[in-house]
Parts: structure tokens; C-alpha cells; sequence
């Protein structure tokens, strides 16, 4: 059996109204750390939030990973489950022009 080593650890101790700025700094230290190149719209693409509205980011997550679950007995009940919470998604943040 092949011994685990940690190649990245690092502490976040933040709240958690920043997850877009850890999640911005936490891409750029990957970016960094691998000496990947990007180009400037990715960098831009990785710098900005998608909302600030938190409780709407959660919806579209749960939405997305409510989409994507294994077919059940009702297969109806998650897409209309996932569509509602899309809806909320969109009343809470509209998209931007």
C-alpha cells in the first residue's frame, strides 16, 4: 500500500459571507502552486463572484445536485423540485445584463 502524503494545507478562518473571496484566493494558490498558466479571461472569469446573495448560491447548488441525482421511484419529483429552486434562484438574484 502506497503511503499518503499532504501536498496542500492551508487554514481558512474566515467567515463564511467570504466563501467567494476563499474560493478566489484558494484558485489562485492552485494556479500558482501547479505554475499553471492562465490567460487574463480566466483570471477574470475566476476573480469575480457569481452573487452576492449567498442564500441564492445555495439554491442553484442544491438545484444543480438535486438535477443530478439517480432516477427513483418518481423521477417527476426532482426536476420540478429542481426547477422550483432555479426559480427562487433567479427571484432572489436576477441575472445581470
Amino acid at each position: 500500500m502506497r503511503e499518503r502524503t499532504a501536498v496542500w494545507a492551508d487554514r481558512y478562518d474566515r467567515d463564511v459571507a467570504d466563501v467567494f473571496a476563499i474560493e478566489s484566493e484558494l484558485a489562485g494558490k492552485i494556479v500558482a502552486q501547479l505554475q499553471a498558466k492562465i490567460s487574463p479571461s480566466e483570471r477574470r472569469q475566476s476573480e469575480q463572484k457569481p452573487t452576492a446573495d449567498l442564500a441564492a448560491y445555495d439554491l442553484y447548488v442544491r438545484a444543480r445536485h438535486s438535477s443530478q441525482l439517480p432516477f427513483t421511484c418518481t423521477p417527476y419529483r426532482r426536476p420540478v423540485r429542481a426547477f422550483g429552486m432555479l426559480n427562487q434562484t433567479i427571484e432572489r438574484d436576477p441575472p445581470r445584463a
